[in-house]
């Protein structure tokens, strides 16, 4: 039987070290943010060029938008499967866009995240059930994320804390983690995202609670803590995240007559 792995494996670097470049903007609209400079990981495109701006529907009502104008915080995931080094420059260069469009701070628990800008999934502005339209609020699942992002960069494990904390904090009093938490009202990249005043900012929304997925994240949250580092399978870290080489080549040349000035003189033309 052929052995498909070369096969495999290059087909695995080729999708990884292409996933920048169909993917990262370098002419993104967000740049009069901290720190922005218009080049992020996109949310969605559906060419192979992050920078043509083709216009996008988008589910729950919001319309259609540009490709780069729409961000979220996906590229933290291929941090967190070792498909990229949490140093890689698209990923720290995605960071100050992400963290201040869509991060919010909620006093006295901590620090959520938009799933993305111009997400209609929740509740409406005046509080009105989500309807297949609405105004998608903060997500602590994504603490759960950020905070695993930050113990693969650091190696420490007590870099979690303050994210688990967080997650506390927006849980039920049995522990249940809600799908997303109000947020405090924002126009996001000009999309109005109000709390009406009876729900208080930072408890649990009618959404689900509790979130499978985030009950999940925040496992994977306190394994990272203990481990030091993600659940990314080490054979791919190894190849893609390690901020080593992938392969070291140790070689000898052997020169039999040395080089004269004369003979490194190119040819004169006739």
């Amino acid at each position: 039987m052929r052995d498909l792995t070369p096969c495999r494996l290059q087909k695995a670097d080729e999708w990884r070290n292409n996933v920048a470049n169909w993917t990262f903007t370098t002419t993104g609209f967000h740049k009069n943010c901290p720190g922005c400079n218009g080049k992020y990981y996109l949310r969605i495109n559906v060419t192979a060029d992050p920078n043509d701006d083709v216009s996008l529907a988008f589910g729950n009502g919001v319309g259609s938008h540009g490709e780069r104008w729409i961000i979220d915080g996906g590229f933290l995931e291929l941090v967190r499967m070792g498909v990229m080094s949490p140093s890689d420059w698209t990923i720290l260069e995605t960071l100050p866009e992400y963290d201040a469009i869509l991060k919010q701070t909620i006093a006295g628990k901590g620090d959520p995240w938009f799933r993305y800008n111009f997400d209609g999934y929740g509740e409406h502005n005046d509080g009105r059930d989500y309807d297949g339209s609405g105004r998608g609020r903060l997500w602590p699942i994504f603490t759960a994320e950020r905070g695993i992002y930050e113990i693969v960069k650091s190696g420490d494990g007590a870099k979690g804390s303050a994210y688990l904390g967080a997650l506390k904090a927006f849980s039920s009093p049995a522990g249940f983690i809600p799908e997303q938490v109000w947020s405090n009202s924002a126009h996001i990249t000009g999309w109005v995202t109000d709390t009406p005043p009876a729900y208080p900012v930072g408890s649990a929304t009618k959404s689900m609670q509790p979130l499978s997925w985030a009950m999940g994240e925040y496992i994977n949250l306190i394994a990272a803590m203990n481990r030091n580092h993600s659940d990314a399978p080490s054979v791919v870290f190894q190849r893609y995240a390690c901020d080593q080489p992938q392969t070291t080549v140790n070689f000898m040349v052997k020169a039999e007559t040395p080089l004269s000035q004369d003979s490194c003189r190119c040819a004169k033309k006739t």
